[in-house]
Parts: C-alpha cells; structure tokens; sequence
C-alpha cells in the first residue's frame, strides 16, 4: 500500500540520532539569541517588568507543549512528527497549515539568526578589542556589527556553513552540531560563572565597569541616562529587582515565550532518531533542564548584579543616546557584554570567551532551523502534497538535498528582510510557530480516543483511569490557546506584518486544494495518506 499511496516504500532516511542529539538539537536551538540578547532589553522595551516571573510563565507554556510533542513523537515516529499526528489525528487540512506557518516561522529564522550571529561575533570582536585596546579587532568589529553589507555578507557565510551540515546527512551533522554545542556547554561556565562570582563576592558594580571600558564609563552611563529622561522613561519603576509592575510583567510575557521555544525541535528528525521512546524522554527532558538552568541563572544573577544600571544602559544604548558617549563603548546591550564586564578588566581572555561562547550559541539556531525546515519540506513532499523532488534522499549521505537546496535559497532572501524589520520577523515568526503548539495539544489530548490503534505504540501511562497523554494535552489546550491570543494581538500592526501572515494562510490553503484534485486525477487514493502513519 505505502508505494501506491506515498512517494515510496521507505523513506530513505537512517536512524543514527541518539538522546545526546536530540538533547543538542533542543538546548542548541532555544539558548540562542533570545537570552543572549532580548532578555537583556527588556528593560528598555518593557520597563517595570520582572522578567523572571514573565520568563516562567514562557517556561510553563513551552513545557506543556513540549510534553505533548513528546508523547505524540513517541507514537508516531516519523519525520516532522507534529505534521504527522496533526494531520492523522485532527484533520489533513489542519497539518498542513500547521505545517506551512511552521516553515515560514523557521525559514525567516534562518535568514534573521545569520545575521545576528555576523553582528554578534561582531560585538564579541569589539568588546575584546575594547578591554584590550586592540584598535584593529575594534575597527573589525564595528564593521561587523554595525556595516549592512558586512552582516549580510557574514551572515549569508553561516548560511552556507550551514547547508554544508545538513547536506552530509545525519551521521556526520551529529558531530558538526554536537561539538559547537558541547564547546558552548563549556564557555557558559565561564559565561554564567562570572556575573554569579561578581555577585556573591559583593564586587562593586562600578569598579568592574569601569576597569573593562574605562575611568568613569559608569557614571557617565548614568549621567547620560537621566539627562535624557531615563527616569520619565520608566515611571519611577525601573523593574525587578526594583519596583516592577504587573501590567508590564504581563506585556512582557509573549516576547518570554519566544526565549523557551524550541527545546523540543528535535521531533522534526523523528524518523531519525533510534531507540524514539529513550531518545526522546531523555532529550526532551534534558534540554528543558539545561535551558531552565541557564536561563534562571543569568537572568536572576545578571539583573540582581546590576539592579538599575541595565536598565540605564539600555536606555542610552537603545534609546539612541549613545553618540553622548566619550568614554564607553557603545556595544549593543546582551548578556556577553554584561557578563565580559565583571572581569574583563583583570582577564580580558575570560571575556573573549565569554564573547564566542554567545556567538556559538546563536550560530547553532541556524543548521538546526536549516534541517527542520527541510524535513518539512520533505514530510509534505513524500505525503504528495508538494513536489515529489523535494523527498529525494541523497543514496550516499541520505540527507534530502533537494529540499536543503530550496532552504538555503529562501535563506538569503529572508536573510536580507530580516535586517530591516528584526523585530517585525521575530513576532511573525512566533506567531507562526504558535500553531504548532496549540494544534500538537490537541492531537495530544485527543490521541487516545480518535486514534487507539497509534495511541498504543506509545507512552499508554495513566492516572485515576485517564490517559496521561490526554491529560497533559487538556492542560496545554488552555496554556497555549490563552498564549495563542497575547501572541496575536502583539503582533506589529504593520502593512508587512497583515500581508506576509495572509500571504501564507491563503497561500497553505490554496495549496492543499490544489494538489487534493491533482492527486486525485492521477488516481492516488488521497483520503488513505491520511489514514496511513508513513513508512519509516
């Protein structure tokens, strides 16, 4: 049946992914530029905010979802799980919307993530040429950070370093993520282990400002600051661990979902990964734990550092008061800047460490993004319900080339959007993946009732006669449809912003009509694809 219903009796693909990579893939895709930069504006963005509390509910959101994902990837093993259990388990229609939001979401993160990792090794090459009064790495730097054809250049390089990784399969691209990531791993020991000693040893926030940029760089932040309205700004409440607020801390909270998603990517490889019912519970689960460590720690030890002075940086830095500035530098605010400061100036090699360790951070996002997208392109493809060149499987690195290659060319057009409306791309792109979430709840929630027969194959757990799975999946029904709305009604109400999301839901549901009555007139039993989980 597979033959005369799916592009072929087997997918291609090898299972060479164990619980270490699906680990990296979720920690490597969400420690990335969310935390190493957005989480450290938000006092500028949202001031009175206390983040870890807008953070937790992020985390709680993601969690949710991510068991849900966990469960549903379990029972159905296959690449682009979520496509898979949306489509066989809700309705065909509902997948492939999911699906198409899904890809534009991570196709816009290609492009956006390469050029923040261009301006963020930038800034790491600025700050170390700064604390050790290299003019060159200082004027390299710049170019890289602040130079449009230099990001664009740099971070279309990544682009293809990228590719490079997914094109060569799954047996090499375990190793070419897992040592960036396992290097990473490392130098945030450094780079969380530096705020956190400054902060327990009571080392004077000014002292070790001042010794990385230079004799009064502190108090002229401050002075800059509050001549410029600083303090009008944020309403006599700067934020945690200030005076915060709970509207602010509310508003803040669509953006704090933004940093936790991901750490469960590595379904989109499930036909893939061996030993799916290991794999998964211990990478899953694991890179939950990595991400919530890393992230209540820098945010909690970085904020409780600096107390009001982050807030006043990002005032003058993103304020656009930094041409005020004689003595400091003005470097984008993130958490390498914060953290290189506290000991920077005794050892300016801890802060070039810390400067590469983001840089890597970020850099991973962009093969992971690469492969997803791919293997959506290939689920859909083998499904018949997009074209059949793009579930080709390379016989000797069996990686679908056809489909990274169209990756990687959407990848430089996005590339070049992605500059000028970052944070336009950011929220359209989590308004995409949003969908993911709310619909895998669903699927979970329903698993056990609308499709027995694949609930079995999977975690059949309970509690007080219920299904576990539909239990969980009821809870992640009201978290992610309550984030659903905050996310939409935070979306930029721009021209760019109305188009692209119409462009892609007509453009999805167009789609799926056309290649419904396509199939159907070459005779393939549609309605079957449906009823039928994918030869692995």
């Amino acid at each position: 049946m597979a033959e005369d219903v799916f592009v072929r009796k087997a997918t291609g693909l090898v299972r060479e992914v164990g619980p270490f990579t699906v680990l990296a893939l979720g920690a490597g895709f969400t420690i990335a530029d969310g935390i190493h930069f957005w989480a450290f504006q938000v006092p500028f963005y949202n001031p009175g905010t206390n983040y870890l509390i807008s953070m937790s509910a992020g985390f709680v959101f993601e969690l949710l979802a991510t068991i849900c994902l966990l469960f549903l990837t379990v029972a159905m093993p296959r690449t682009a799980s979520d496509y898979v259990a949306v489509s066989r388990t809700l309705h065909p229609i509902l997948g492939y919307l999911d699906t198409w939001l899904c890809w534009q979401a991570n196709v816009i993160l290609v492009g956006m993530i390469s050029y923040v990792t261009a301006t963020c090794l930038g800034t790491t090459l600025y700050l170390t040429g700064t604390i050790t009064h290299s003019t060159d790495l200082m004027t390299v730097g710049q170019l890289m950070s602040t130079n449009l054809m230099w990001g664009l250049g740099i971070g279309a390089i990544f682009v293809i370093i990228s590719a490079l990784f997914c094109l060569f399969g799954m047996r090499a691209y375990k190793y070419t993520l897992g040592i960036p990531f396992a290097i990473a791993v490392i130098g945030t020991v450094v780079e969380l282990g530096a705020p956190l000693w400054a902060l327990t040893t009571h080392q004077s926030v000014q002292s070790l400002w001042n010794s990385s940029f230079g004799e009064g760089a502190y108090q002229e932040v401050v002075n800059v600051a509050v001549v410029n309205g600083w303090e009008g700004h944020t309403g006599g409440v700067p934020g945690w661990p200030g005076k915060w607020s709970w509207n602010a801390t509310l508003a803040a909270i669509p953006a704090a979902c933004y940093l936790w998603w991901g750490f469960g990517y590595a379904n989109y490889v499930a036909g893939e990964v061996s030993e799916p019912s290991k794999s998964f519970l211990i990478g899953f689960l694991g890179s939950a734990i990595l991400t919530a460590i890393v992230y209540y720690v820098s945010i909690g030890v970085v904020y409780a550092y600096y107390g009001d002075f982050l807030s006043q940086y990002d005032y003058v830095i993103l304020g656009g008061y930094a041409d005020q500035l004689t003595i400091q530098p003005s470097l984008t605010p993130s958490l390498m800047v914060y953290s290189a400061a506290t000991v920077g100036g005794a050892y300016p090699w801890l802060a070039a460490i810390i400067g590469l360790t983001g840089t890597i951070w970020v850099f991973i996002d962009v093969p992971i993004a690469i492969l997803v997208v791919s293997r959506m392109t290939f689920a859909m493809s083998f499904d018949r319900f997009f074209p059949e060149t793009f579930a080709k499987v390379s016989d000797r690195w069996h990686s679908p080339t056809n489909a990274i290659i169209l990756v990687t060319a959407l990848s430089f057009v996005t590339l070049y959007i992605s500059v000028y409306y970052p944070w336009v791309s950011m929220l359209n792109a989590f308004a995409g993946m949003i969908w993911r979430y709310v619909l895998a709840s669903w699927a979970c929630m329903l698993l056990p009732f609308a499709k027995p027969e694949i609930y079995k194959k999977g975690y059949t757990w309970t509690v007080g006669g219920l299904p576990v799975v539909f239990i969980v999946g009821a809870l992640s029904t009201i978290v992610t449809t309550w984030f659903f709305f905050w996310v939409i009604w935070s979306i930029p109400q721009t021209d760019v912003s109305l188009w692209w999301n119409t462009f892609w839901w007509s453009f999805a549901l167009i789609l799926f009509a056309a290649y419904y009555i396509y199939n159907q007139k070459r005779g393939i039993d549609v309605e079957s694809i449906w009823k039928t989980v994918p030869p692995a």
